[in-house]
C-alpha cells in the first residue's frame, strides 16, 4: 500500500477512535471538543495531502504495526461513514433550518437514510475489526 493512503487510513482510524470516545456523552463542552478535533483531523488530512507523510504517523506505523492494521481498518469505515453520510446530513440539516425559518412542514428520506446507515456503519466496524484481527493473528501464521 503506498504511504501517502496507509498514512491517511491510519489518520481516519485516529479520528475514528477519538470521536468515537467523544460521542458517549452529550455536554456542551463535548461538543465544543468534537468540533475541535474535527477540525483538526481536517487540517491534519489537508497537511498530509500537501505533505505527503507526517512523522509520527511513520513511527506509529514502524512501531506497532498491529495497532497500525487496526487503524487502517477503522478509518476505511470512517472515510465511508464521511462520504455517505455527512453530505446528507447536511443537506437536511440546511433544508430543515430554512424550513424552520419559513414556517413550513419539511418531511424528508434523509433520516431514514442516516439511521439505516449507522446500522451498516456498526456492521462494517465489526467487519473492519474482525479483518485486521485475521490479517494480524491468522494470515500471519500461515
Amino acid at each position: 500500500m503506498k504511504n501517502l493512503l496507509h498514512q491517511i487510513l491510519m489518520l481516519g482510524g485516529i479520528y475514528f477512535i477519538i470521536s468515537f470516545m467523544l460521542s458517549f456523552t452529550e455536554n456542551t463542552i463535548v461538543d465544543m471538543l468534537y468540533g475541535g478535533v474535527l477540525v483538526i483531523f481536517v487540517i491534519f488530512f489537508i497537511i498530509l495531502c500537501f505533505k505527503k507523510s507526517f512523522v509520527f504517523l511513520n513511527r506509529i506505523d514502524e512501531n506497532y504495526k498491529k495497532t497500525t492494521m487496526y487503524l487502517v481498518a477503522l478509518g476505511c469505515v470512517e472515510y465511508f461513514s464521511i462520504v455517505l453520510g455527512f453530505i446528507p446530513a447536511l443537506i437536511y440539516g440546511y433544508n430543515s433550518a430554512m424550513a424552520i425559518y419559513k414556517e413550513v412542514e419539511y418531511t424528508s428520506w434523509i433520516p431514514l437514510y442516516i439511521t439505516c446507515l449507522t446500522y451498516v456503519n456498526l456492521i462494517l466496524t465489526t467487519l473492519a475489526i474482525l479483518w485486521a484481527s485475521y490479517i494480524n493473528f491468522i494470515k500471519k501464521k500461515n
